[in-house]
């Protein structure tokens, strides 16, 4: 629902029932004038900063639901690609074809740094 546009519309069907050529000279008056303001508040006014207030506190919590589903399809990304890092390293550890057992040693310490940095993450995010 646009606020604006029921506000703008309201605010048409008041002043289409309230401006007419009989009403015109009790405007004049500063108590004719003071009491248009109060049926224009009452009529078209009232509800406004409460509608805005919901529409921007629901804006608000979609942005955060969205921001929290990013924030979590990143984090299983980040945790898949440890878990493959991690695999990769265990096999070429496993592998006695020759291979550098500093370089693999390596590669499986970051692999497990990456995977702790991971559920650190997880747990900030709940």
């Amino acid at each position: 629902d646009n606020v604006l546009l029921t506000m703008l519309n309201d605010a048409d069907a008041f002043f289409d029932s309230e401006l007419t050529l009989g009403s015109l000279p009790s405007l004049v008056t500063a108590k004719g004038s003071l009491e248009l303001k109060k049926k224009f508040d009452n009529s078209v006014t009232r509800n406004v900063n409460k509608d805005i207030q919901r529409y921007v506190s629901d804006l608000v919590d979609w942005m955060q639901k969205r921001d929290f589903k990013h924030s979590r399809a990143i984090l299983d990304h980040v945790r898949k690609q440890a878990t493959d890092v991690t695999s990769a390293s265990a096999r070429v550890a496993s592998e006695d074809d020759g291979g550098d057992d500093a370089t693999a040693a390596v590669v499986s310490t970051e692999a497990l740094r990456a995977e702790e940095h991971a559920a650190k993450k997880n747990d900030v995010l709940g």
